[in-house]
């Protein structure tokens, strides 16, 4: 449940970050030299480093989580 928090997450921010990136390159696209403004290698790069940072992050929580026994985490509530 955890980790599909931050999945969800991820997904809504590469979403997000891929409609502003839009808008953004044709701000910028006088500025890059050399370099296409839509890389596909960079993006799909970029989006599973994302990805792996927010499994990493959610797996901590999500361990913990699944350690504990329920019937002490119904007790202590």
């Amino acid at each position: 449940m955890i980790l599909t928090d931050a999945l969800r997450l991820v997904g809504v921010g590469v979403l997000l970050g891929g409609v502003v990136l839009v808008i953004a390159v044709r701000l910028v696209r006088d500025m890059l030299y050399g370099v296409s403004a839509f890389d596909p290698l960079t993006w799909i790069a970029v989006v599973a480093v994302l990805t792996i940072v927010a499994l990493v992050a959610g797996l901590v929580p999500a361990l913990r989580a699944a350690s504990v026994d329920p019937i002490q985490a119904l007790r202590a509530e």
